[in-house]
């Protein structure tokens, strides 16, 4: 029960976000690095999930040209190669491959049971919010001005 309750304290909203890291480009990246923006969604998706293949691409257009906003998209791939077909479309985006799909450590870290999942940060990386949906990330950010 204590590590249960743990958890959810540390996903939870004004909590920051647990730490993320990466190898791109040959060189580690952490989330925690990360100053690129004001604020940040982190979503967790599939290329086998029907629900991702048409809510990222509505993201992707929502998010491309706001400079204040950075987009980390982990997918979550039992193989490599949907992840490489898909995500050459995302340029500007962060884009992470999480293989072993559930059992991958950064969606463990996060409790991910579910694609889409999206948590959106403000600029120190403190979870502001946990949309279900891109409309509700969408309503989230024109609601708050967090872009």
């Amino acid at each position: 029960l204590k590590d249960a309750i743990l958890t959810k304290i540390k996903l939870a909203v004004g909590s920051v976000a647990p730490e993320i890291s990466w190898k791109q480009d040959d060189k580690d990246k952490k989330l925690s690095e990360m100053n690129l923006a004001n604020t940040y969604i982190i979503v967790f998706w599939s290329t086998s999930c029907s629900h991702c293949l048409d809510e990222i691409p509505k993201l992707y257009e929502y998010t491309k040209n706001r400079s204040n906003l950075h987009v980390i998209a982990i997918a979550l791939e039992d193989k490599k190669e949907g992840f490489d077909k898909y995500t050459p479309e995302y340029t500007v985006w962060t884009n992470i491959l999480g293989l072993e799909k559930w059992e991958n450590p950064i969606a463990q870290t996060y409790e991910i049971n579910a694609t889409p999942s999206y948590f959106v940060l403000d600029k120190n990386k403190t979870i502001e919010a946990k949309p279900e949906f891109f409309e509700d990330v969408k309503a989230f950010l024109e609601n708050t001005g967090s872009f």
